[in-house]
């Protein structure tokens, strides 16, 4: 008895004309599928090729951008390796306890140029602008960061207005805001830099009073200030607001914006990760021929290394 399990010669030479016939048939499908997809990266280079070049430049995080992966590494060691991989510029975040020369020496080293750091400190994040009777301790906040611009050769400072009080009319919280800013833009113009304004997300900051680009742009306008701008962090924008490309569109504009940041949501890792299409916002900002910095301001999913070349290849930067 033939075992059910075997076949004679006859049945395998059928199988091997099925196969072959059904092979064949399902070539073209799998021909027209990789034109497909060699069609869509085709477009994409082509869709590339007729933006603008980048104007703006990259500024690597010294400090959110190795915090995971190289949080001992040494300053100058940071700064080699930044520089290696094509960086132009760097940011930091707070500048307390850090020293400052020595920033200053490397970056000098290898070319680079100091995007931002932070302008207000806690106090910008705590009573700011909003509490009455704080405005002094604002501005005298303000002027350390601005002489810490100074050292680094910084543009911008990140700067924050303060929790919206619970016992003080808004009103008066808001005049004493734009009354605060002006005078900080008089302190910043001086000096040549800029207070950025950064709205925050309500997720994370839930009782900061700028929570929206819209919010910040009513207050910039307001301000009417030529060193009080807008800092646009994608994102913390993405999750308080969305309609980035919109509100990127109106604030280039008008001469809002004077700063972009970048991050992924959630988990603020580096752009290519997380819900944000991040090759239509840097494509967006060619469009708009946004020339300014864009900070990285963000950890990262791997290693540095990993991390700025996806966003260097993302922004189009060479």
């Amino acid at each position: 008895m033939k075992n059910e399990y075997s076949s004679t010669g006859a049945d395998n030479h059928c199988s091997r004309r099925k196969f072959i016939a059904g092979a064949a048939g399902l070539l073209p499908v799998a021909l027209a599928g990789t034109a497909l997809g060699a069609d869509k990266a085709s477009k994409r280079k082509q869709k590339s090729n007729t933006l603008p070049p980048p104007k703006y430049t990259l500024a690597v995080h010294m400090n959110a951008n190795f915090a995971r992966q190289a949080k001992d590494m040494p300053v100058d060691e940071r700064f080699n390796l930044a520089a290696s991989l094509g960086a132009k510029a760097y940011q930091i975040g707070s500048f307390g306890g850090l020293d400052l020369d020595e920033y200053r020496r490397n970056a000098d080293k290898h070319g680079m140029r100091c995007s931002s750091l932070a302008g207000t400190g806690r106090i910008g994040l705590s009573t700011g602008l909003t509490v009455t009777g704080k405005e002094k301790e604002y501005l005298d906040f303000f002027t350390k960061a601005v002489n810490a611009a100074k050292v680094l050769g910084a543009q911008n400072l990140v700067s924050f207005v303060g929790e919206r009080s619970d016992t003080i009319p808004w009103e008066t919280q808001y005049k004493q805001i734009i009354s605060g800013l002006r005078k900080a833009g008089d302190i910043a113009g001086e000096a040549g830099v800029y207070l950025t304004l950064e709205p925050l997300n309500q997720y994370w900051k839930p009782k900061m009073t700028v929570q929206s680009a819209q919010a910040g742009f009513k207050i910039v306008r307001e301000v009417d200030h030529p060193h009080v701008k807008l800092d646009f962090d994608i994102h913390h924008l993405q999750q308080s607001e969305g309609n980035l490309t919109r509100n990127l569109r109106e604030g280039l504009a008008e001469g809002l914006i004077q700063y972009v940041e970048v991050g992924g949501v959630p988990g603020r890792l580096e752009p290519g990760t997380g819900e944000v299409n991040y090759e239509h916002i840097f494509n967006e900002l060619r469009r708009l021929e946004y020339d300014g910095f864009i900070g990285m301001e963000h950890f990262t999913k791997t290693s540095f290394s990993s991390a700025f070349t996806q966003v260097k290849r993302l922004a189009g930067v060479e």
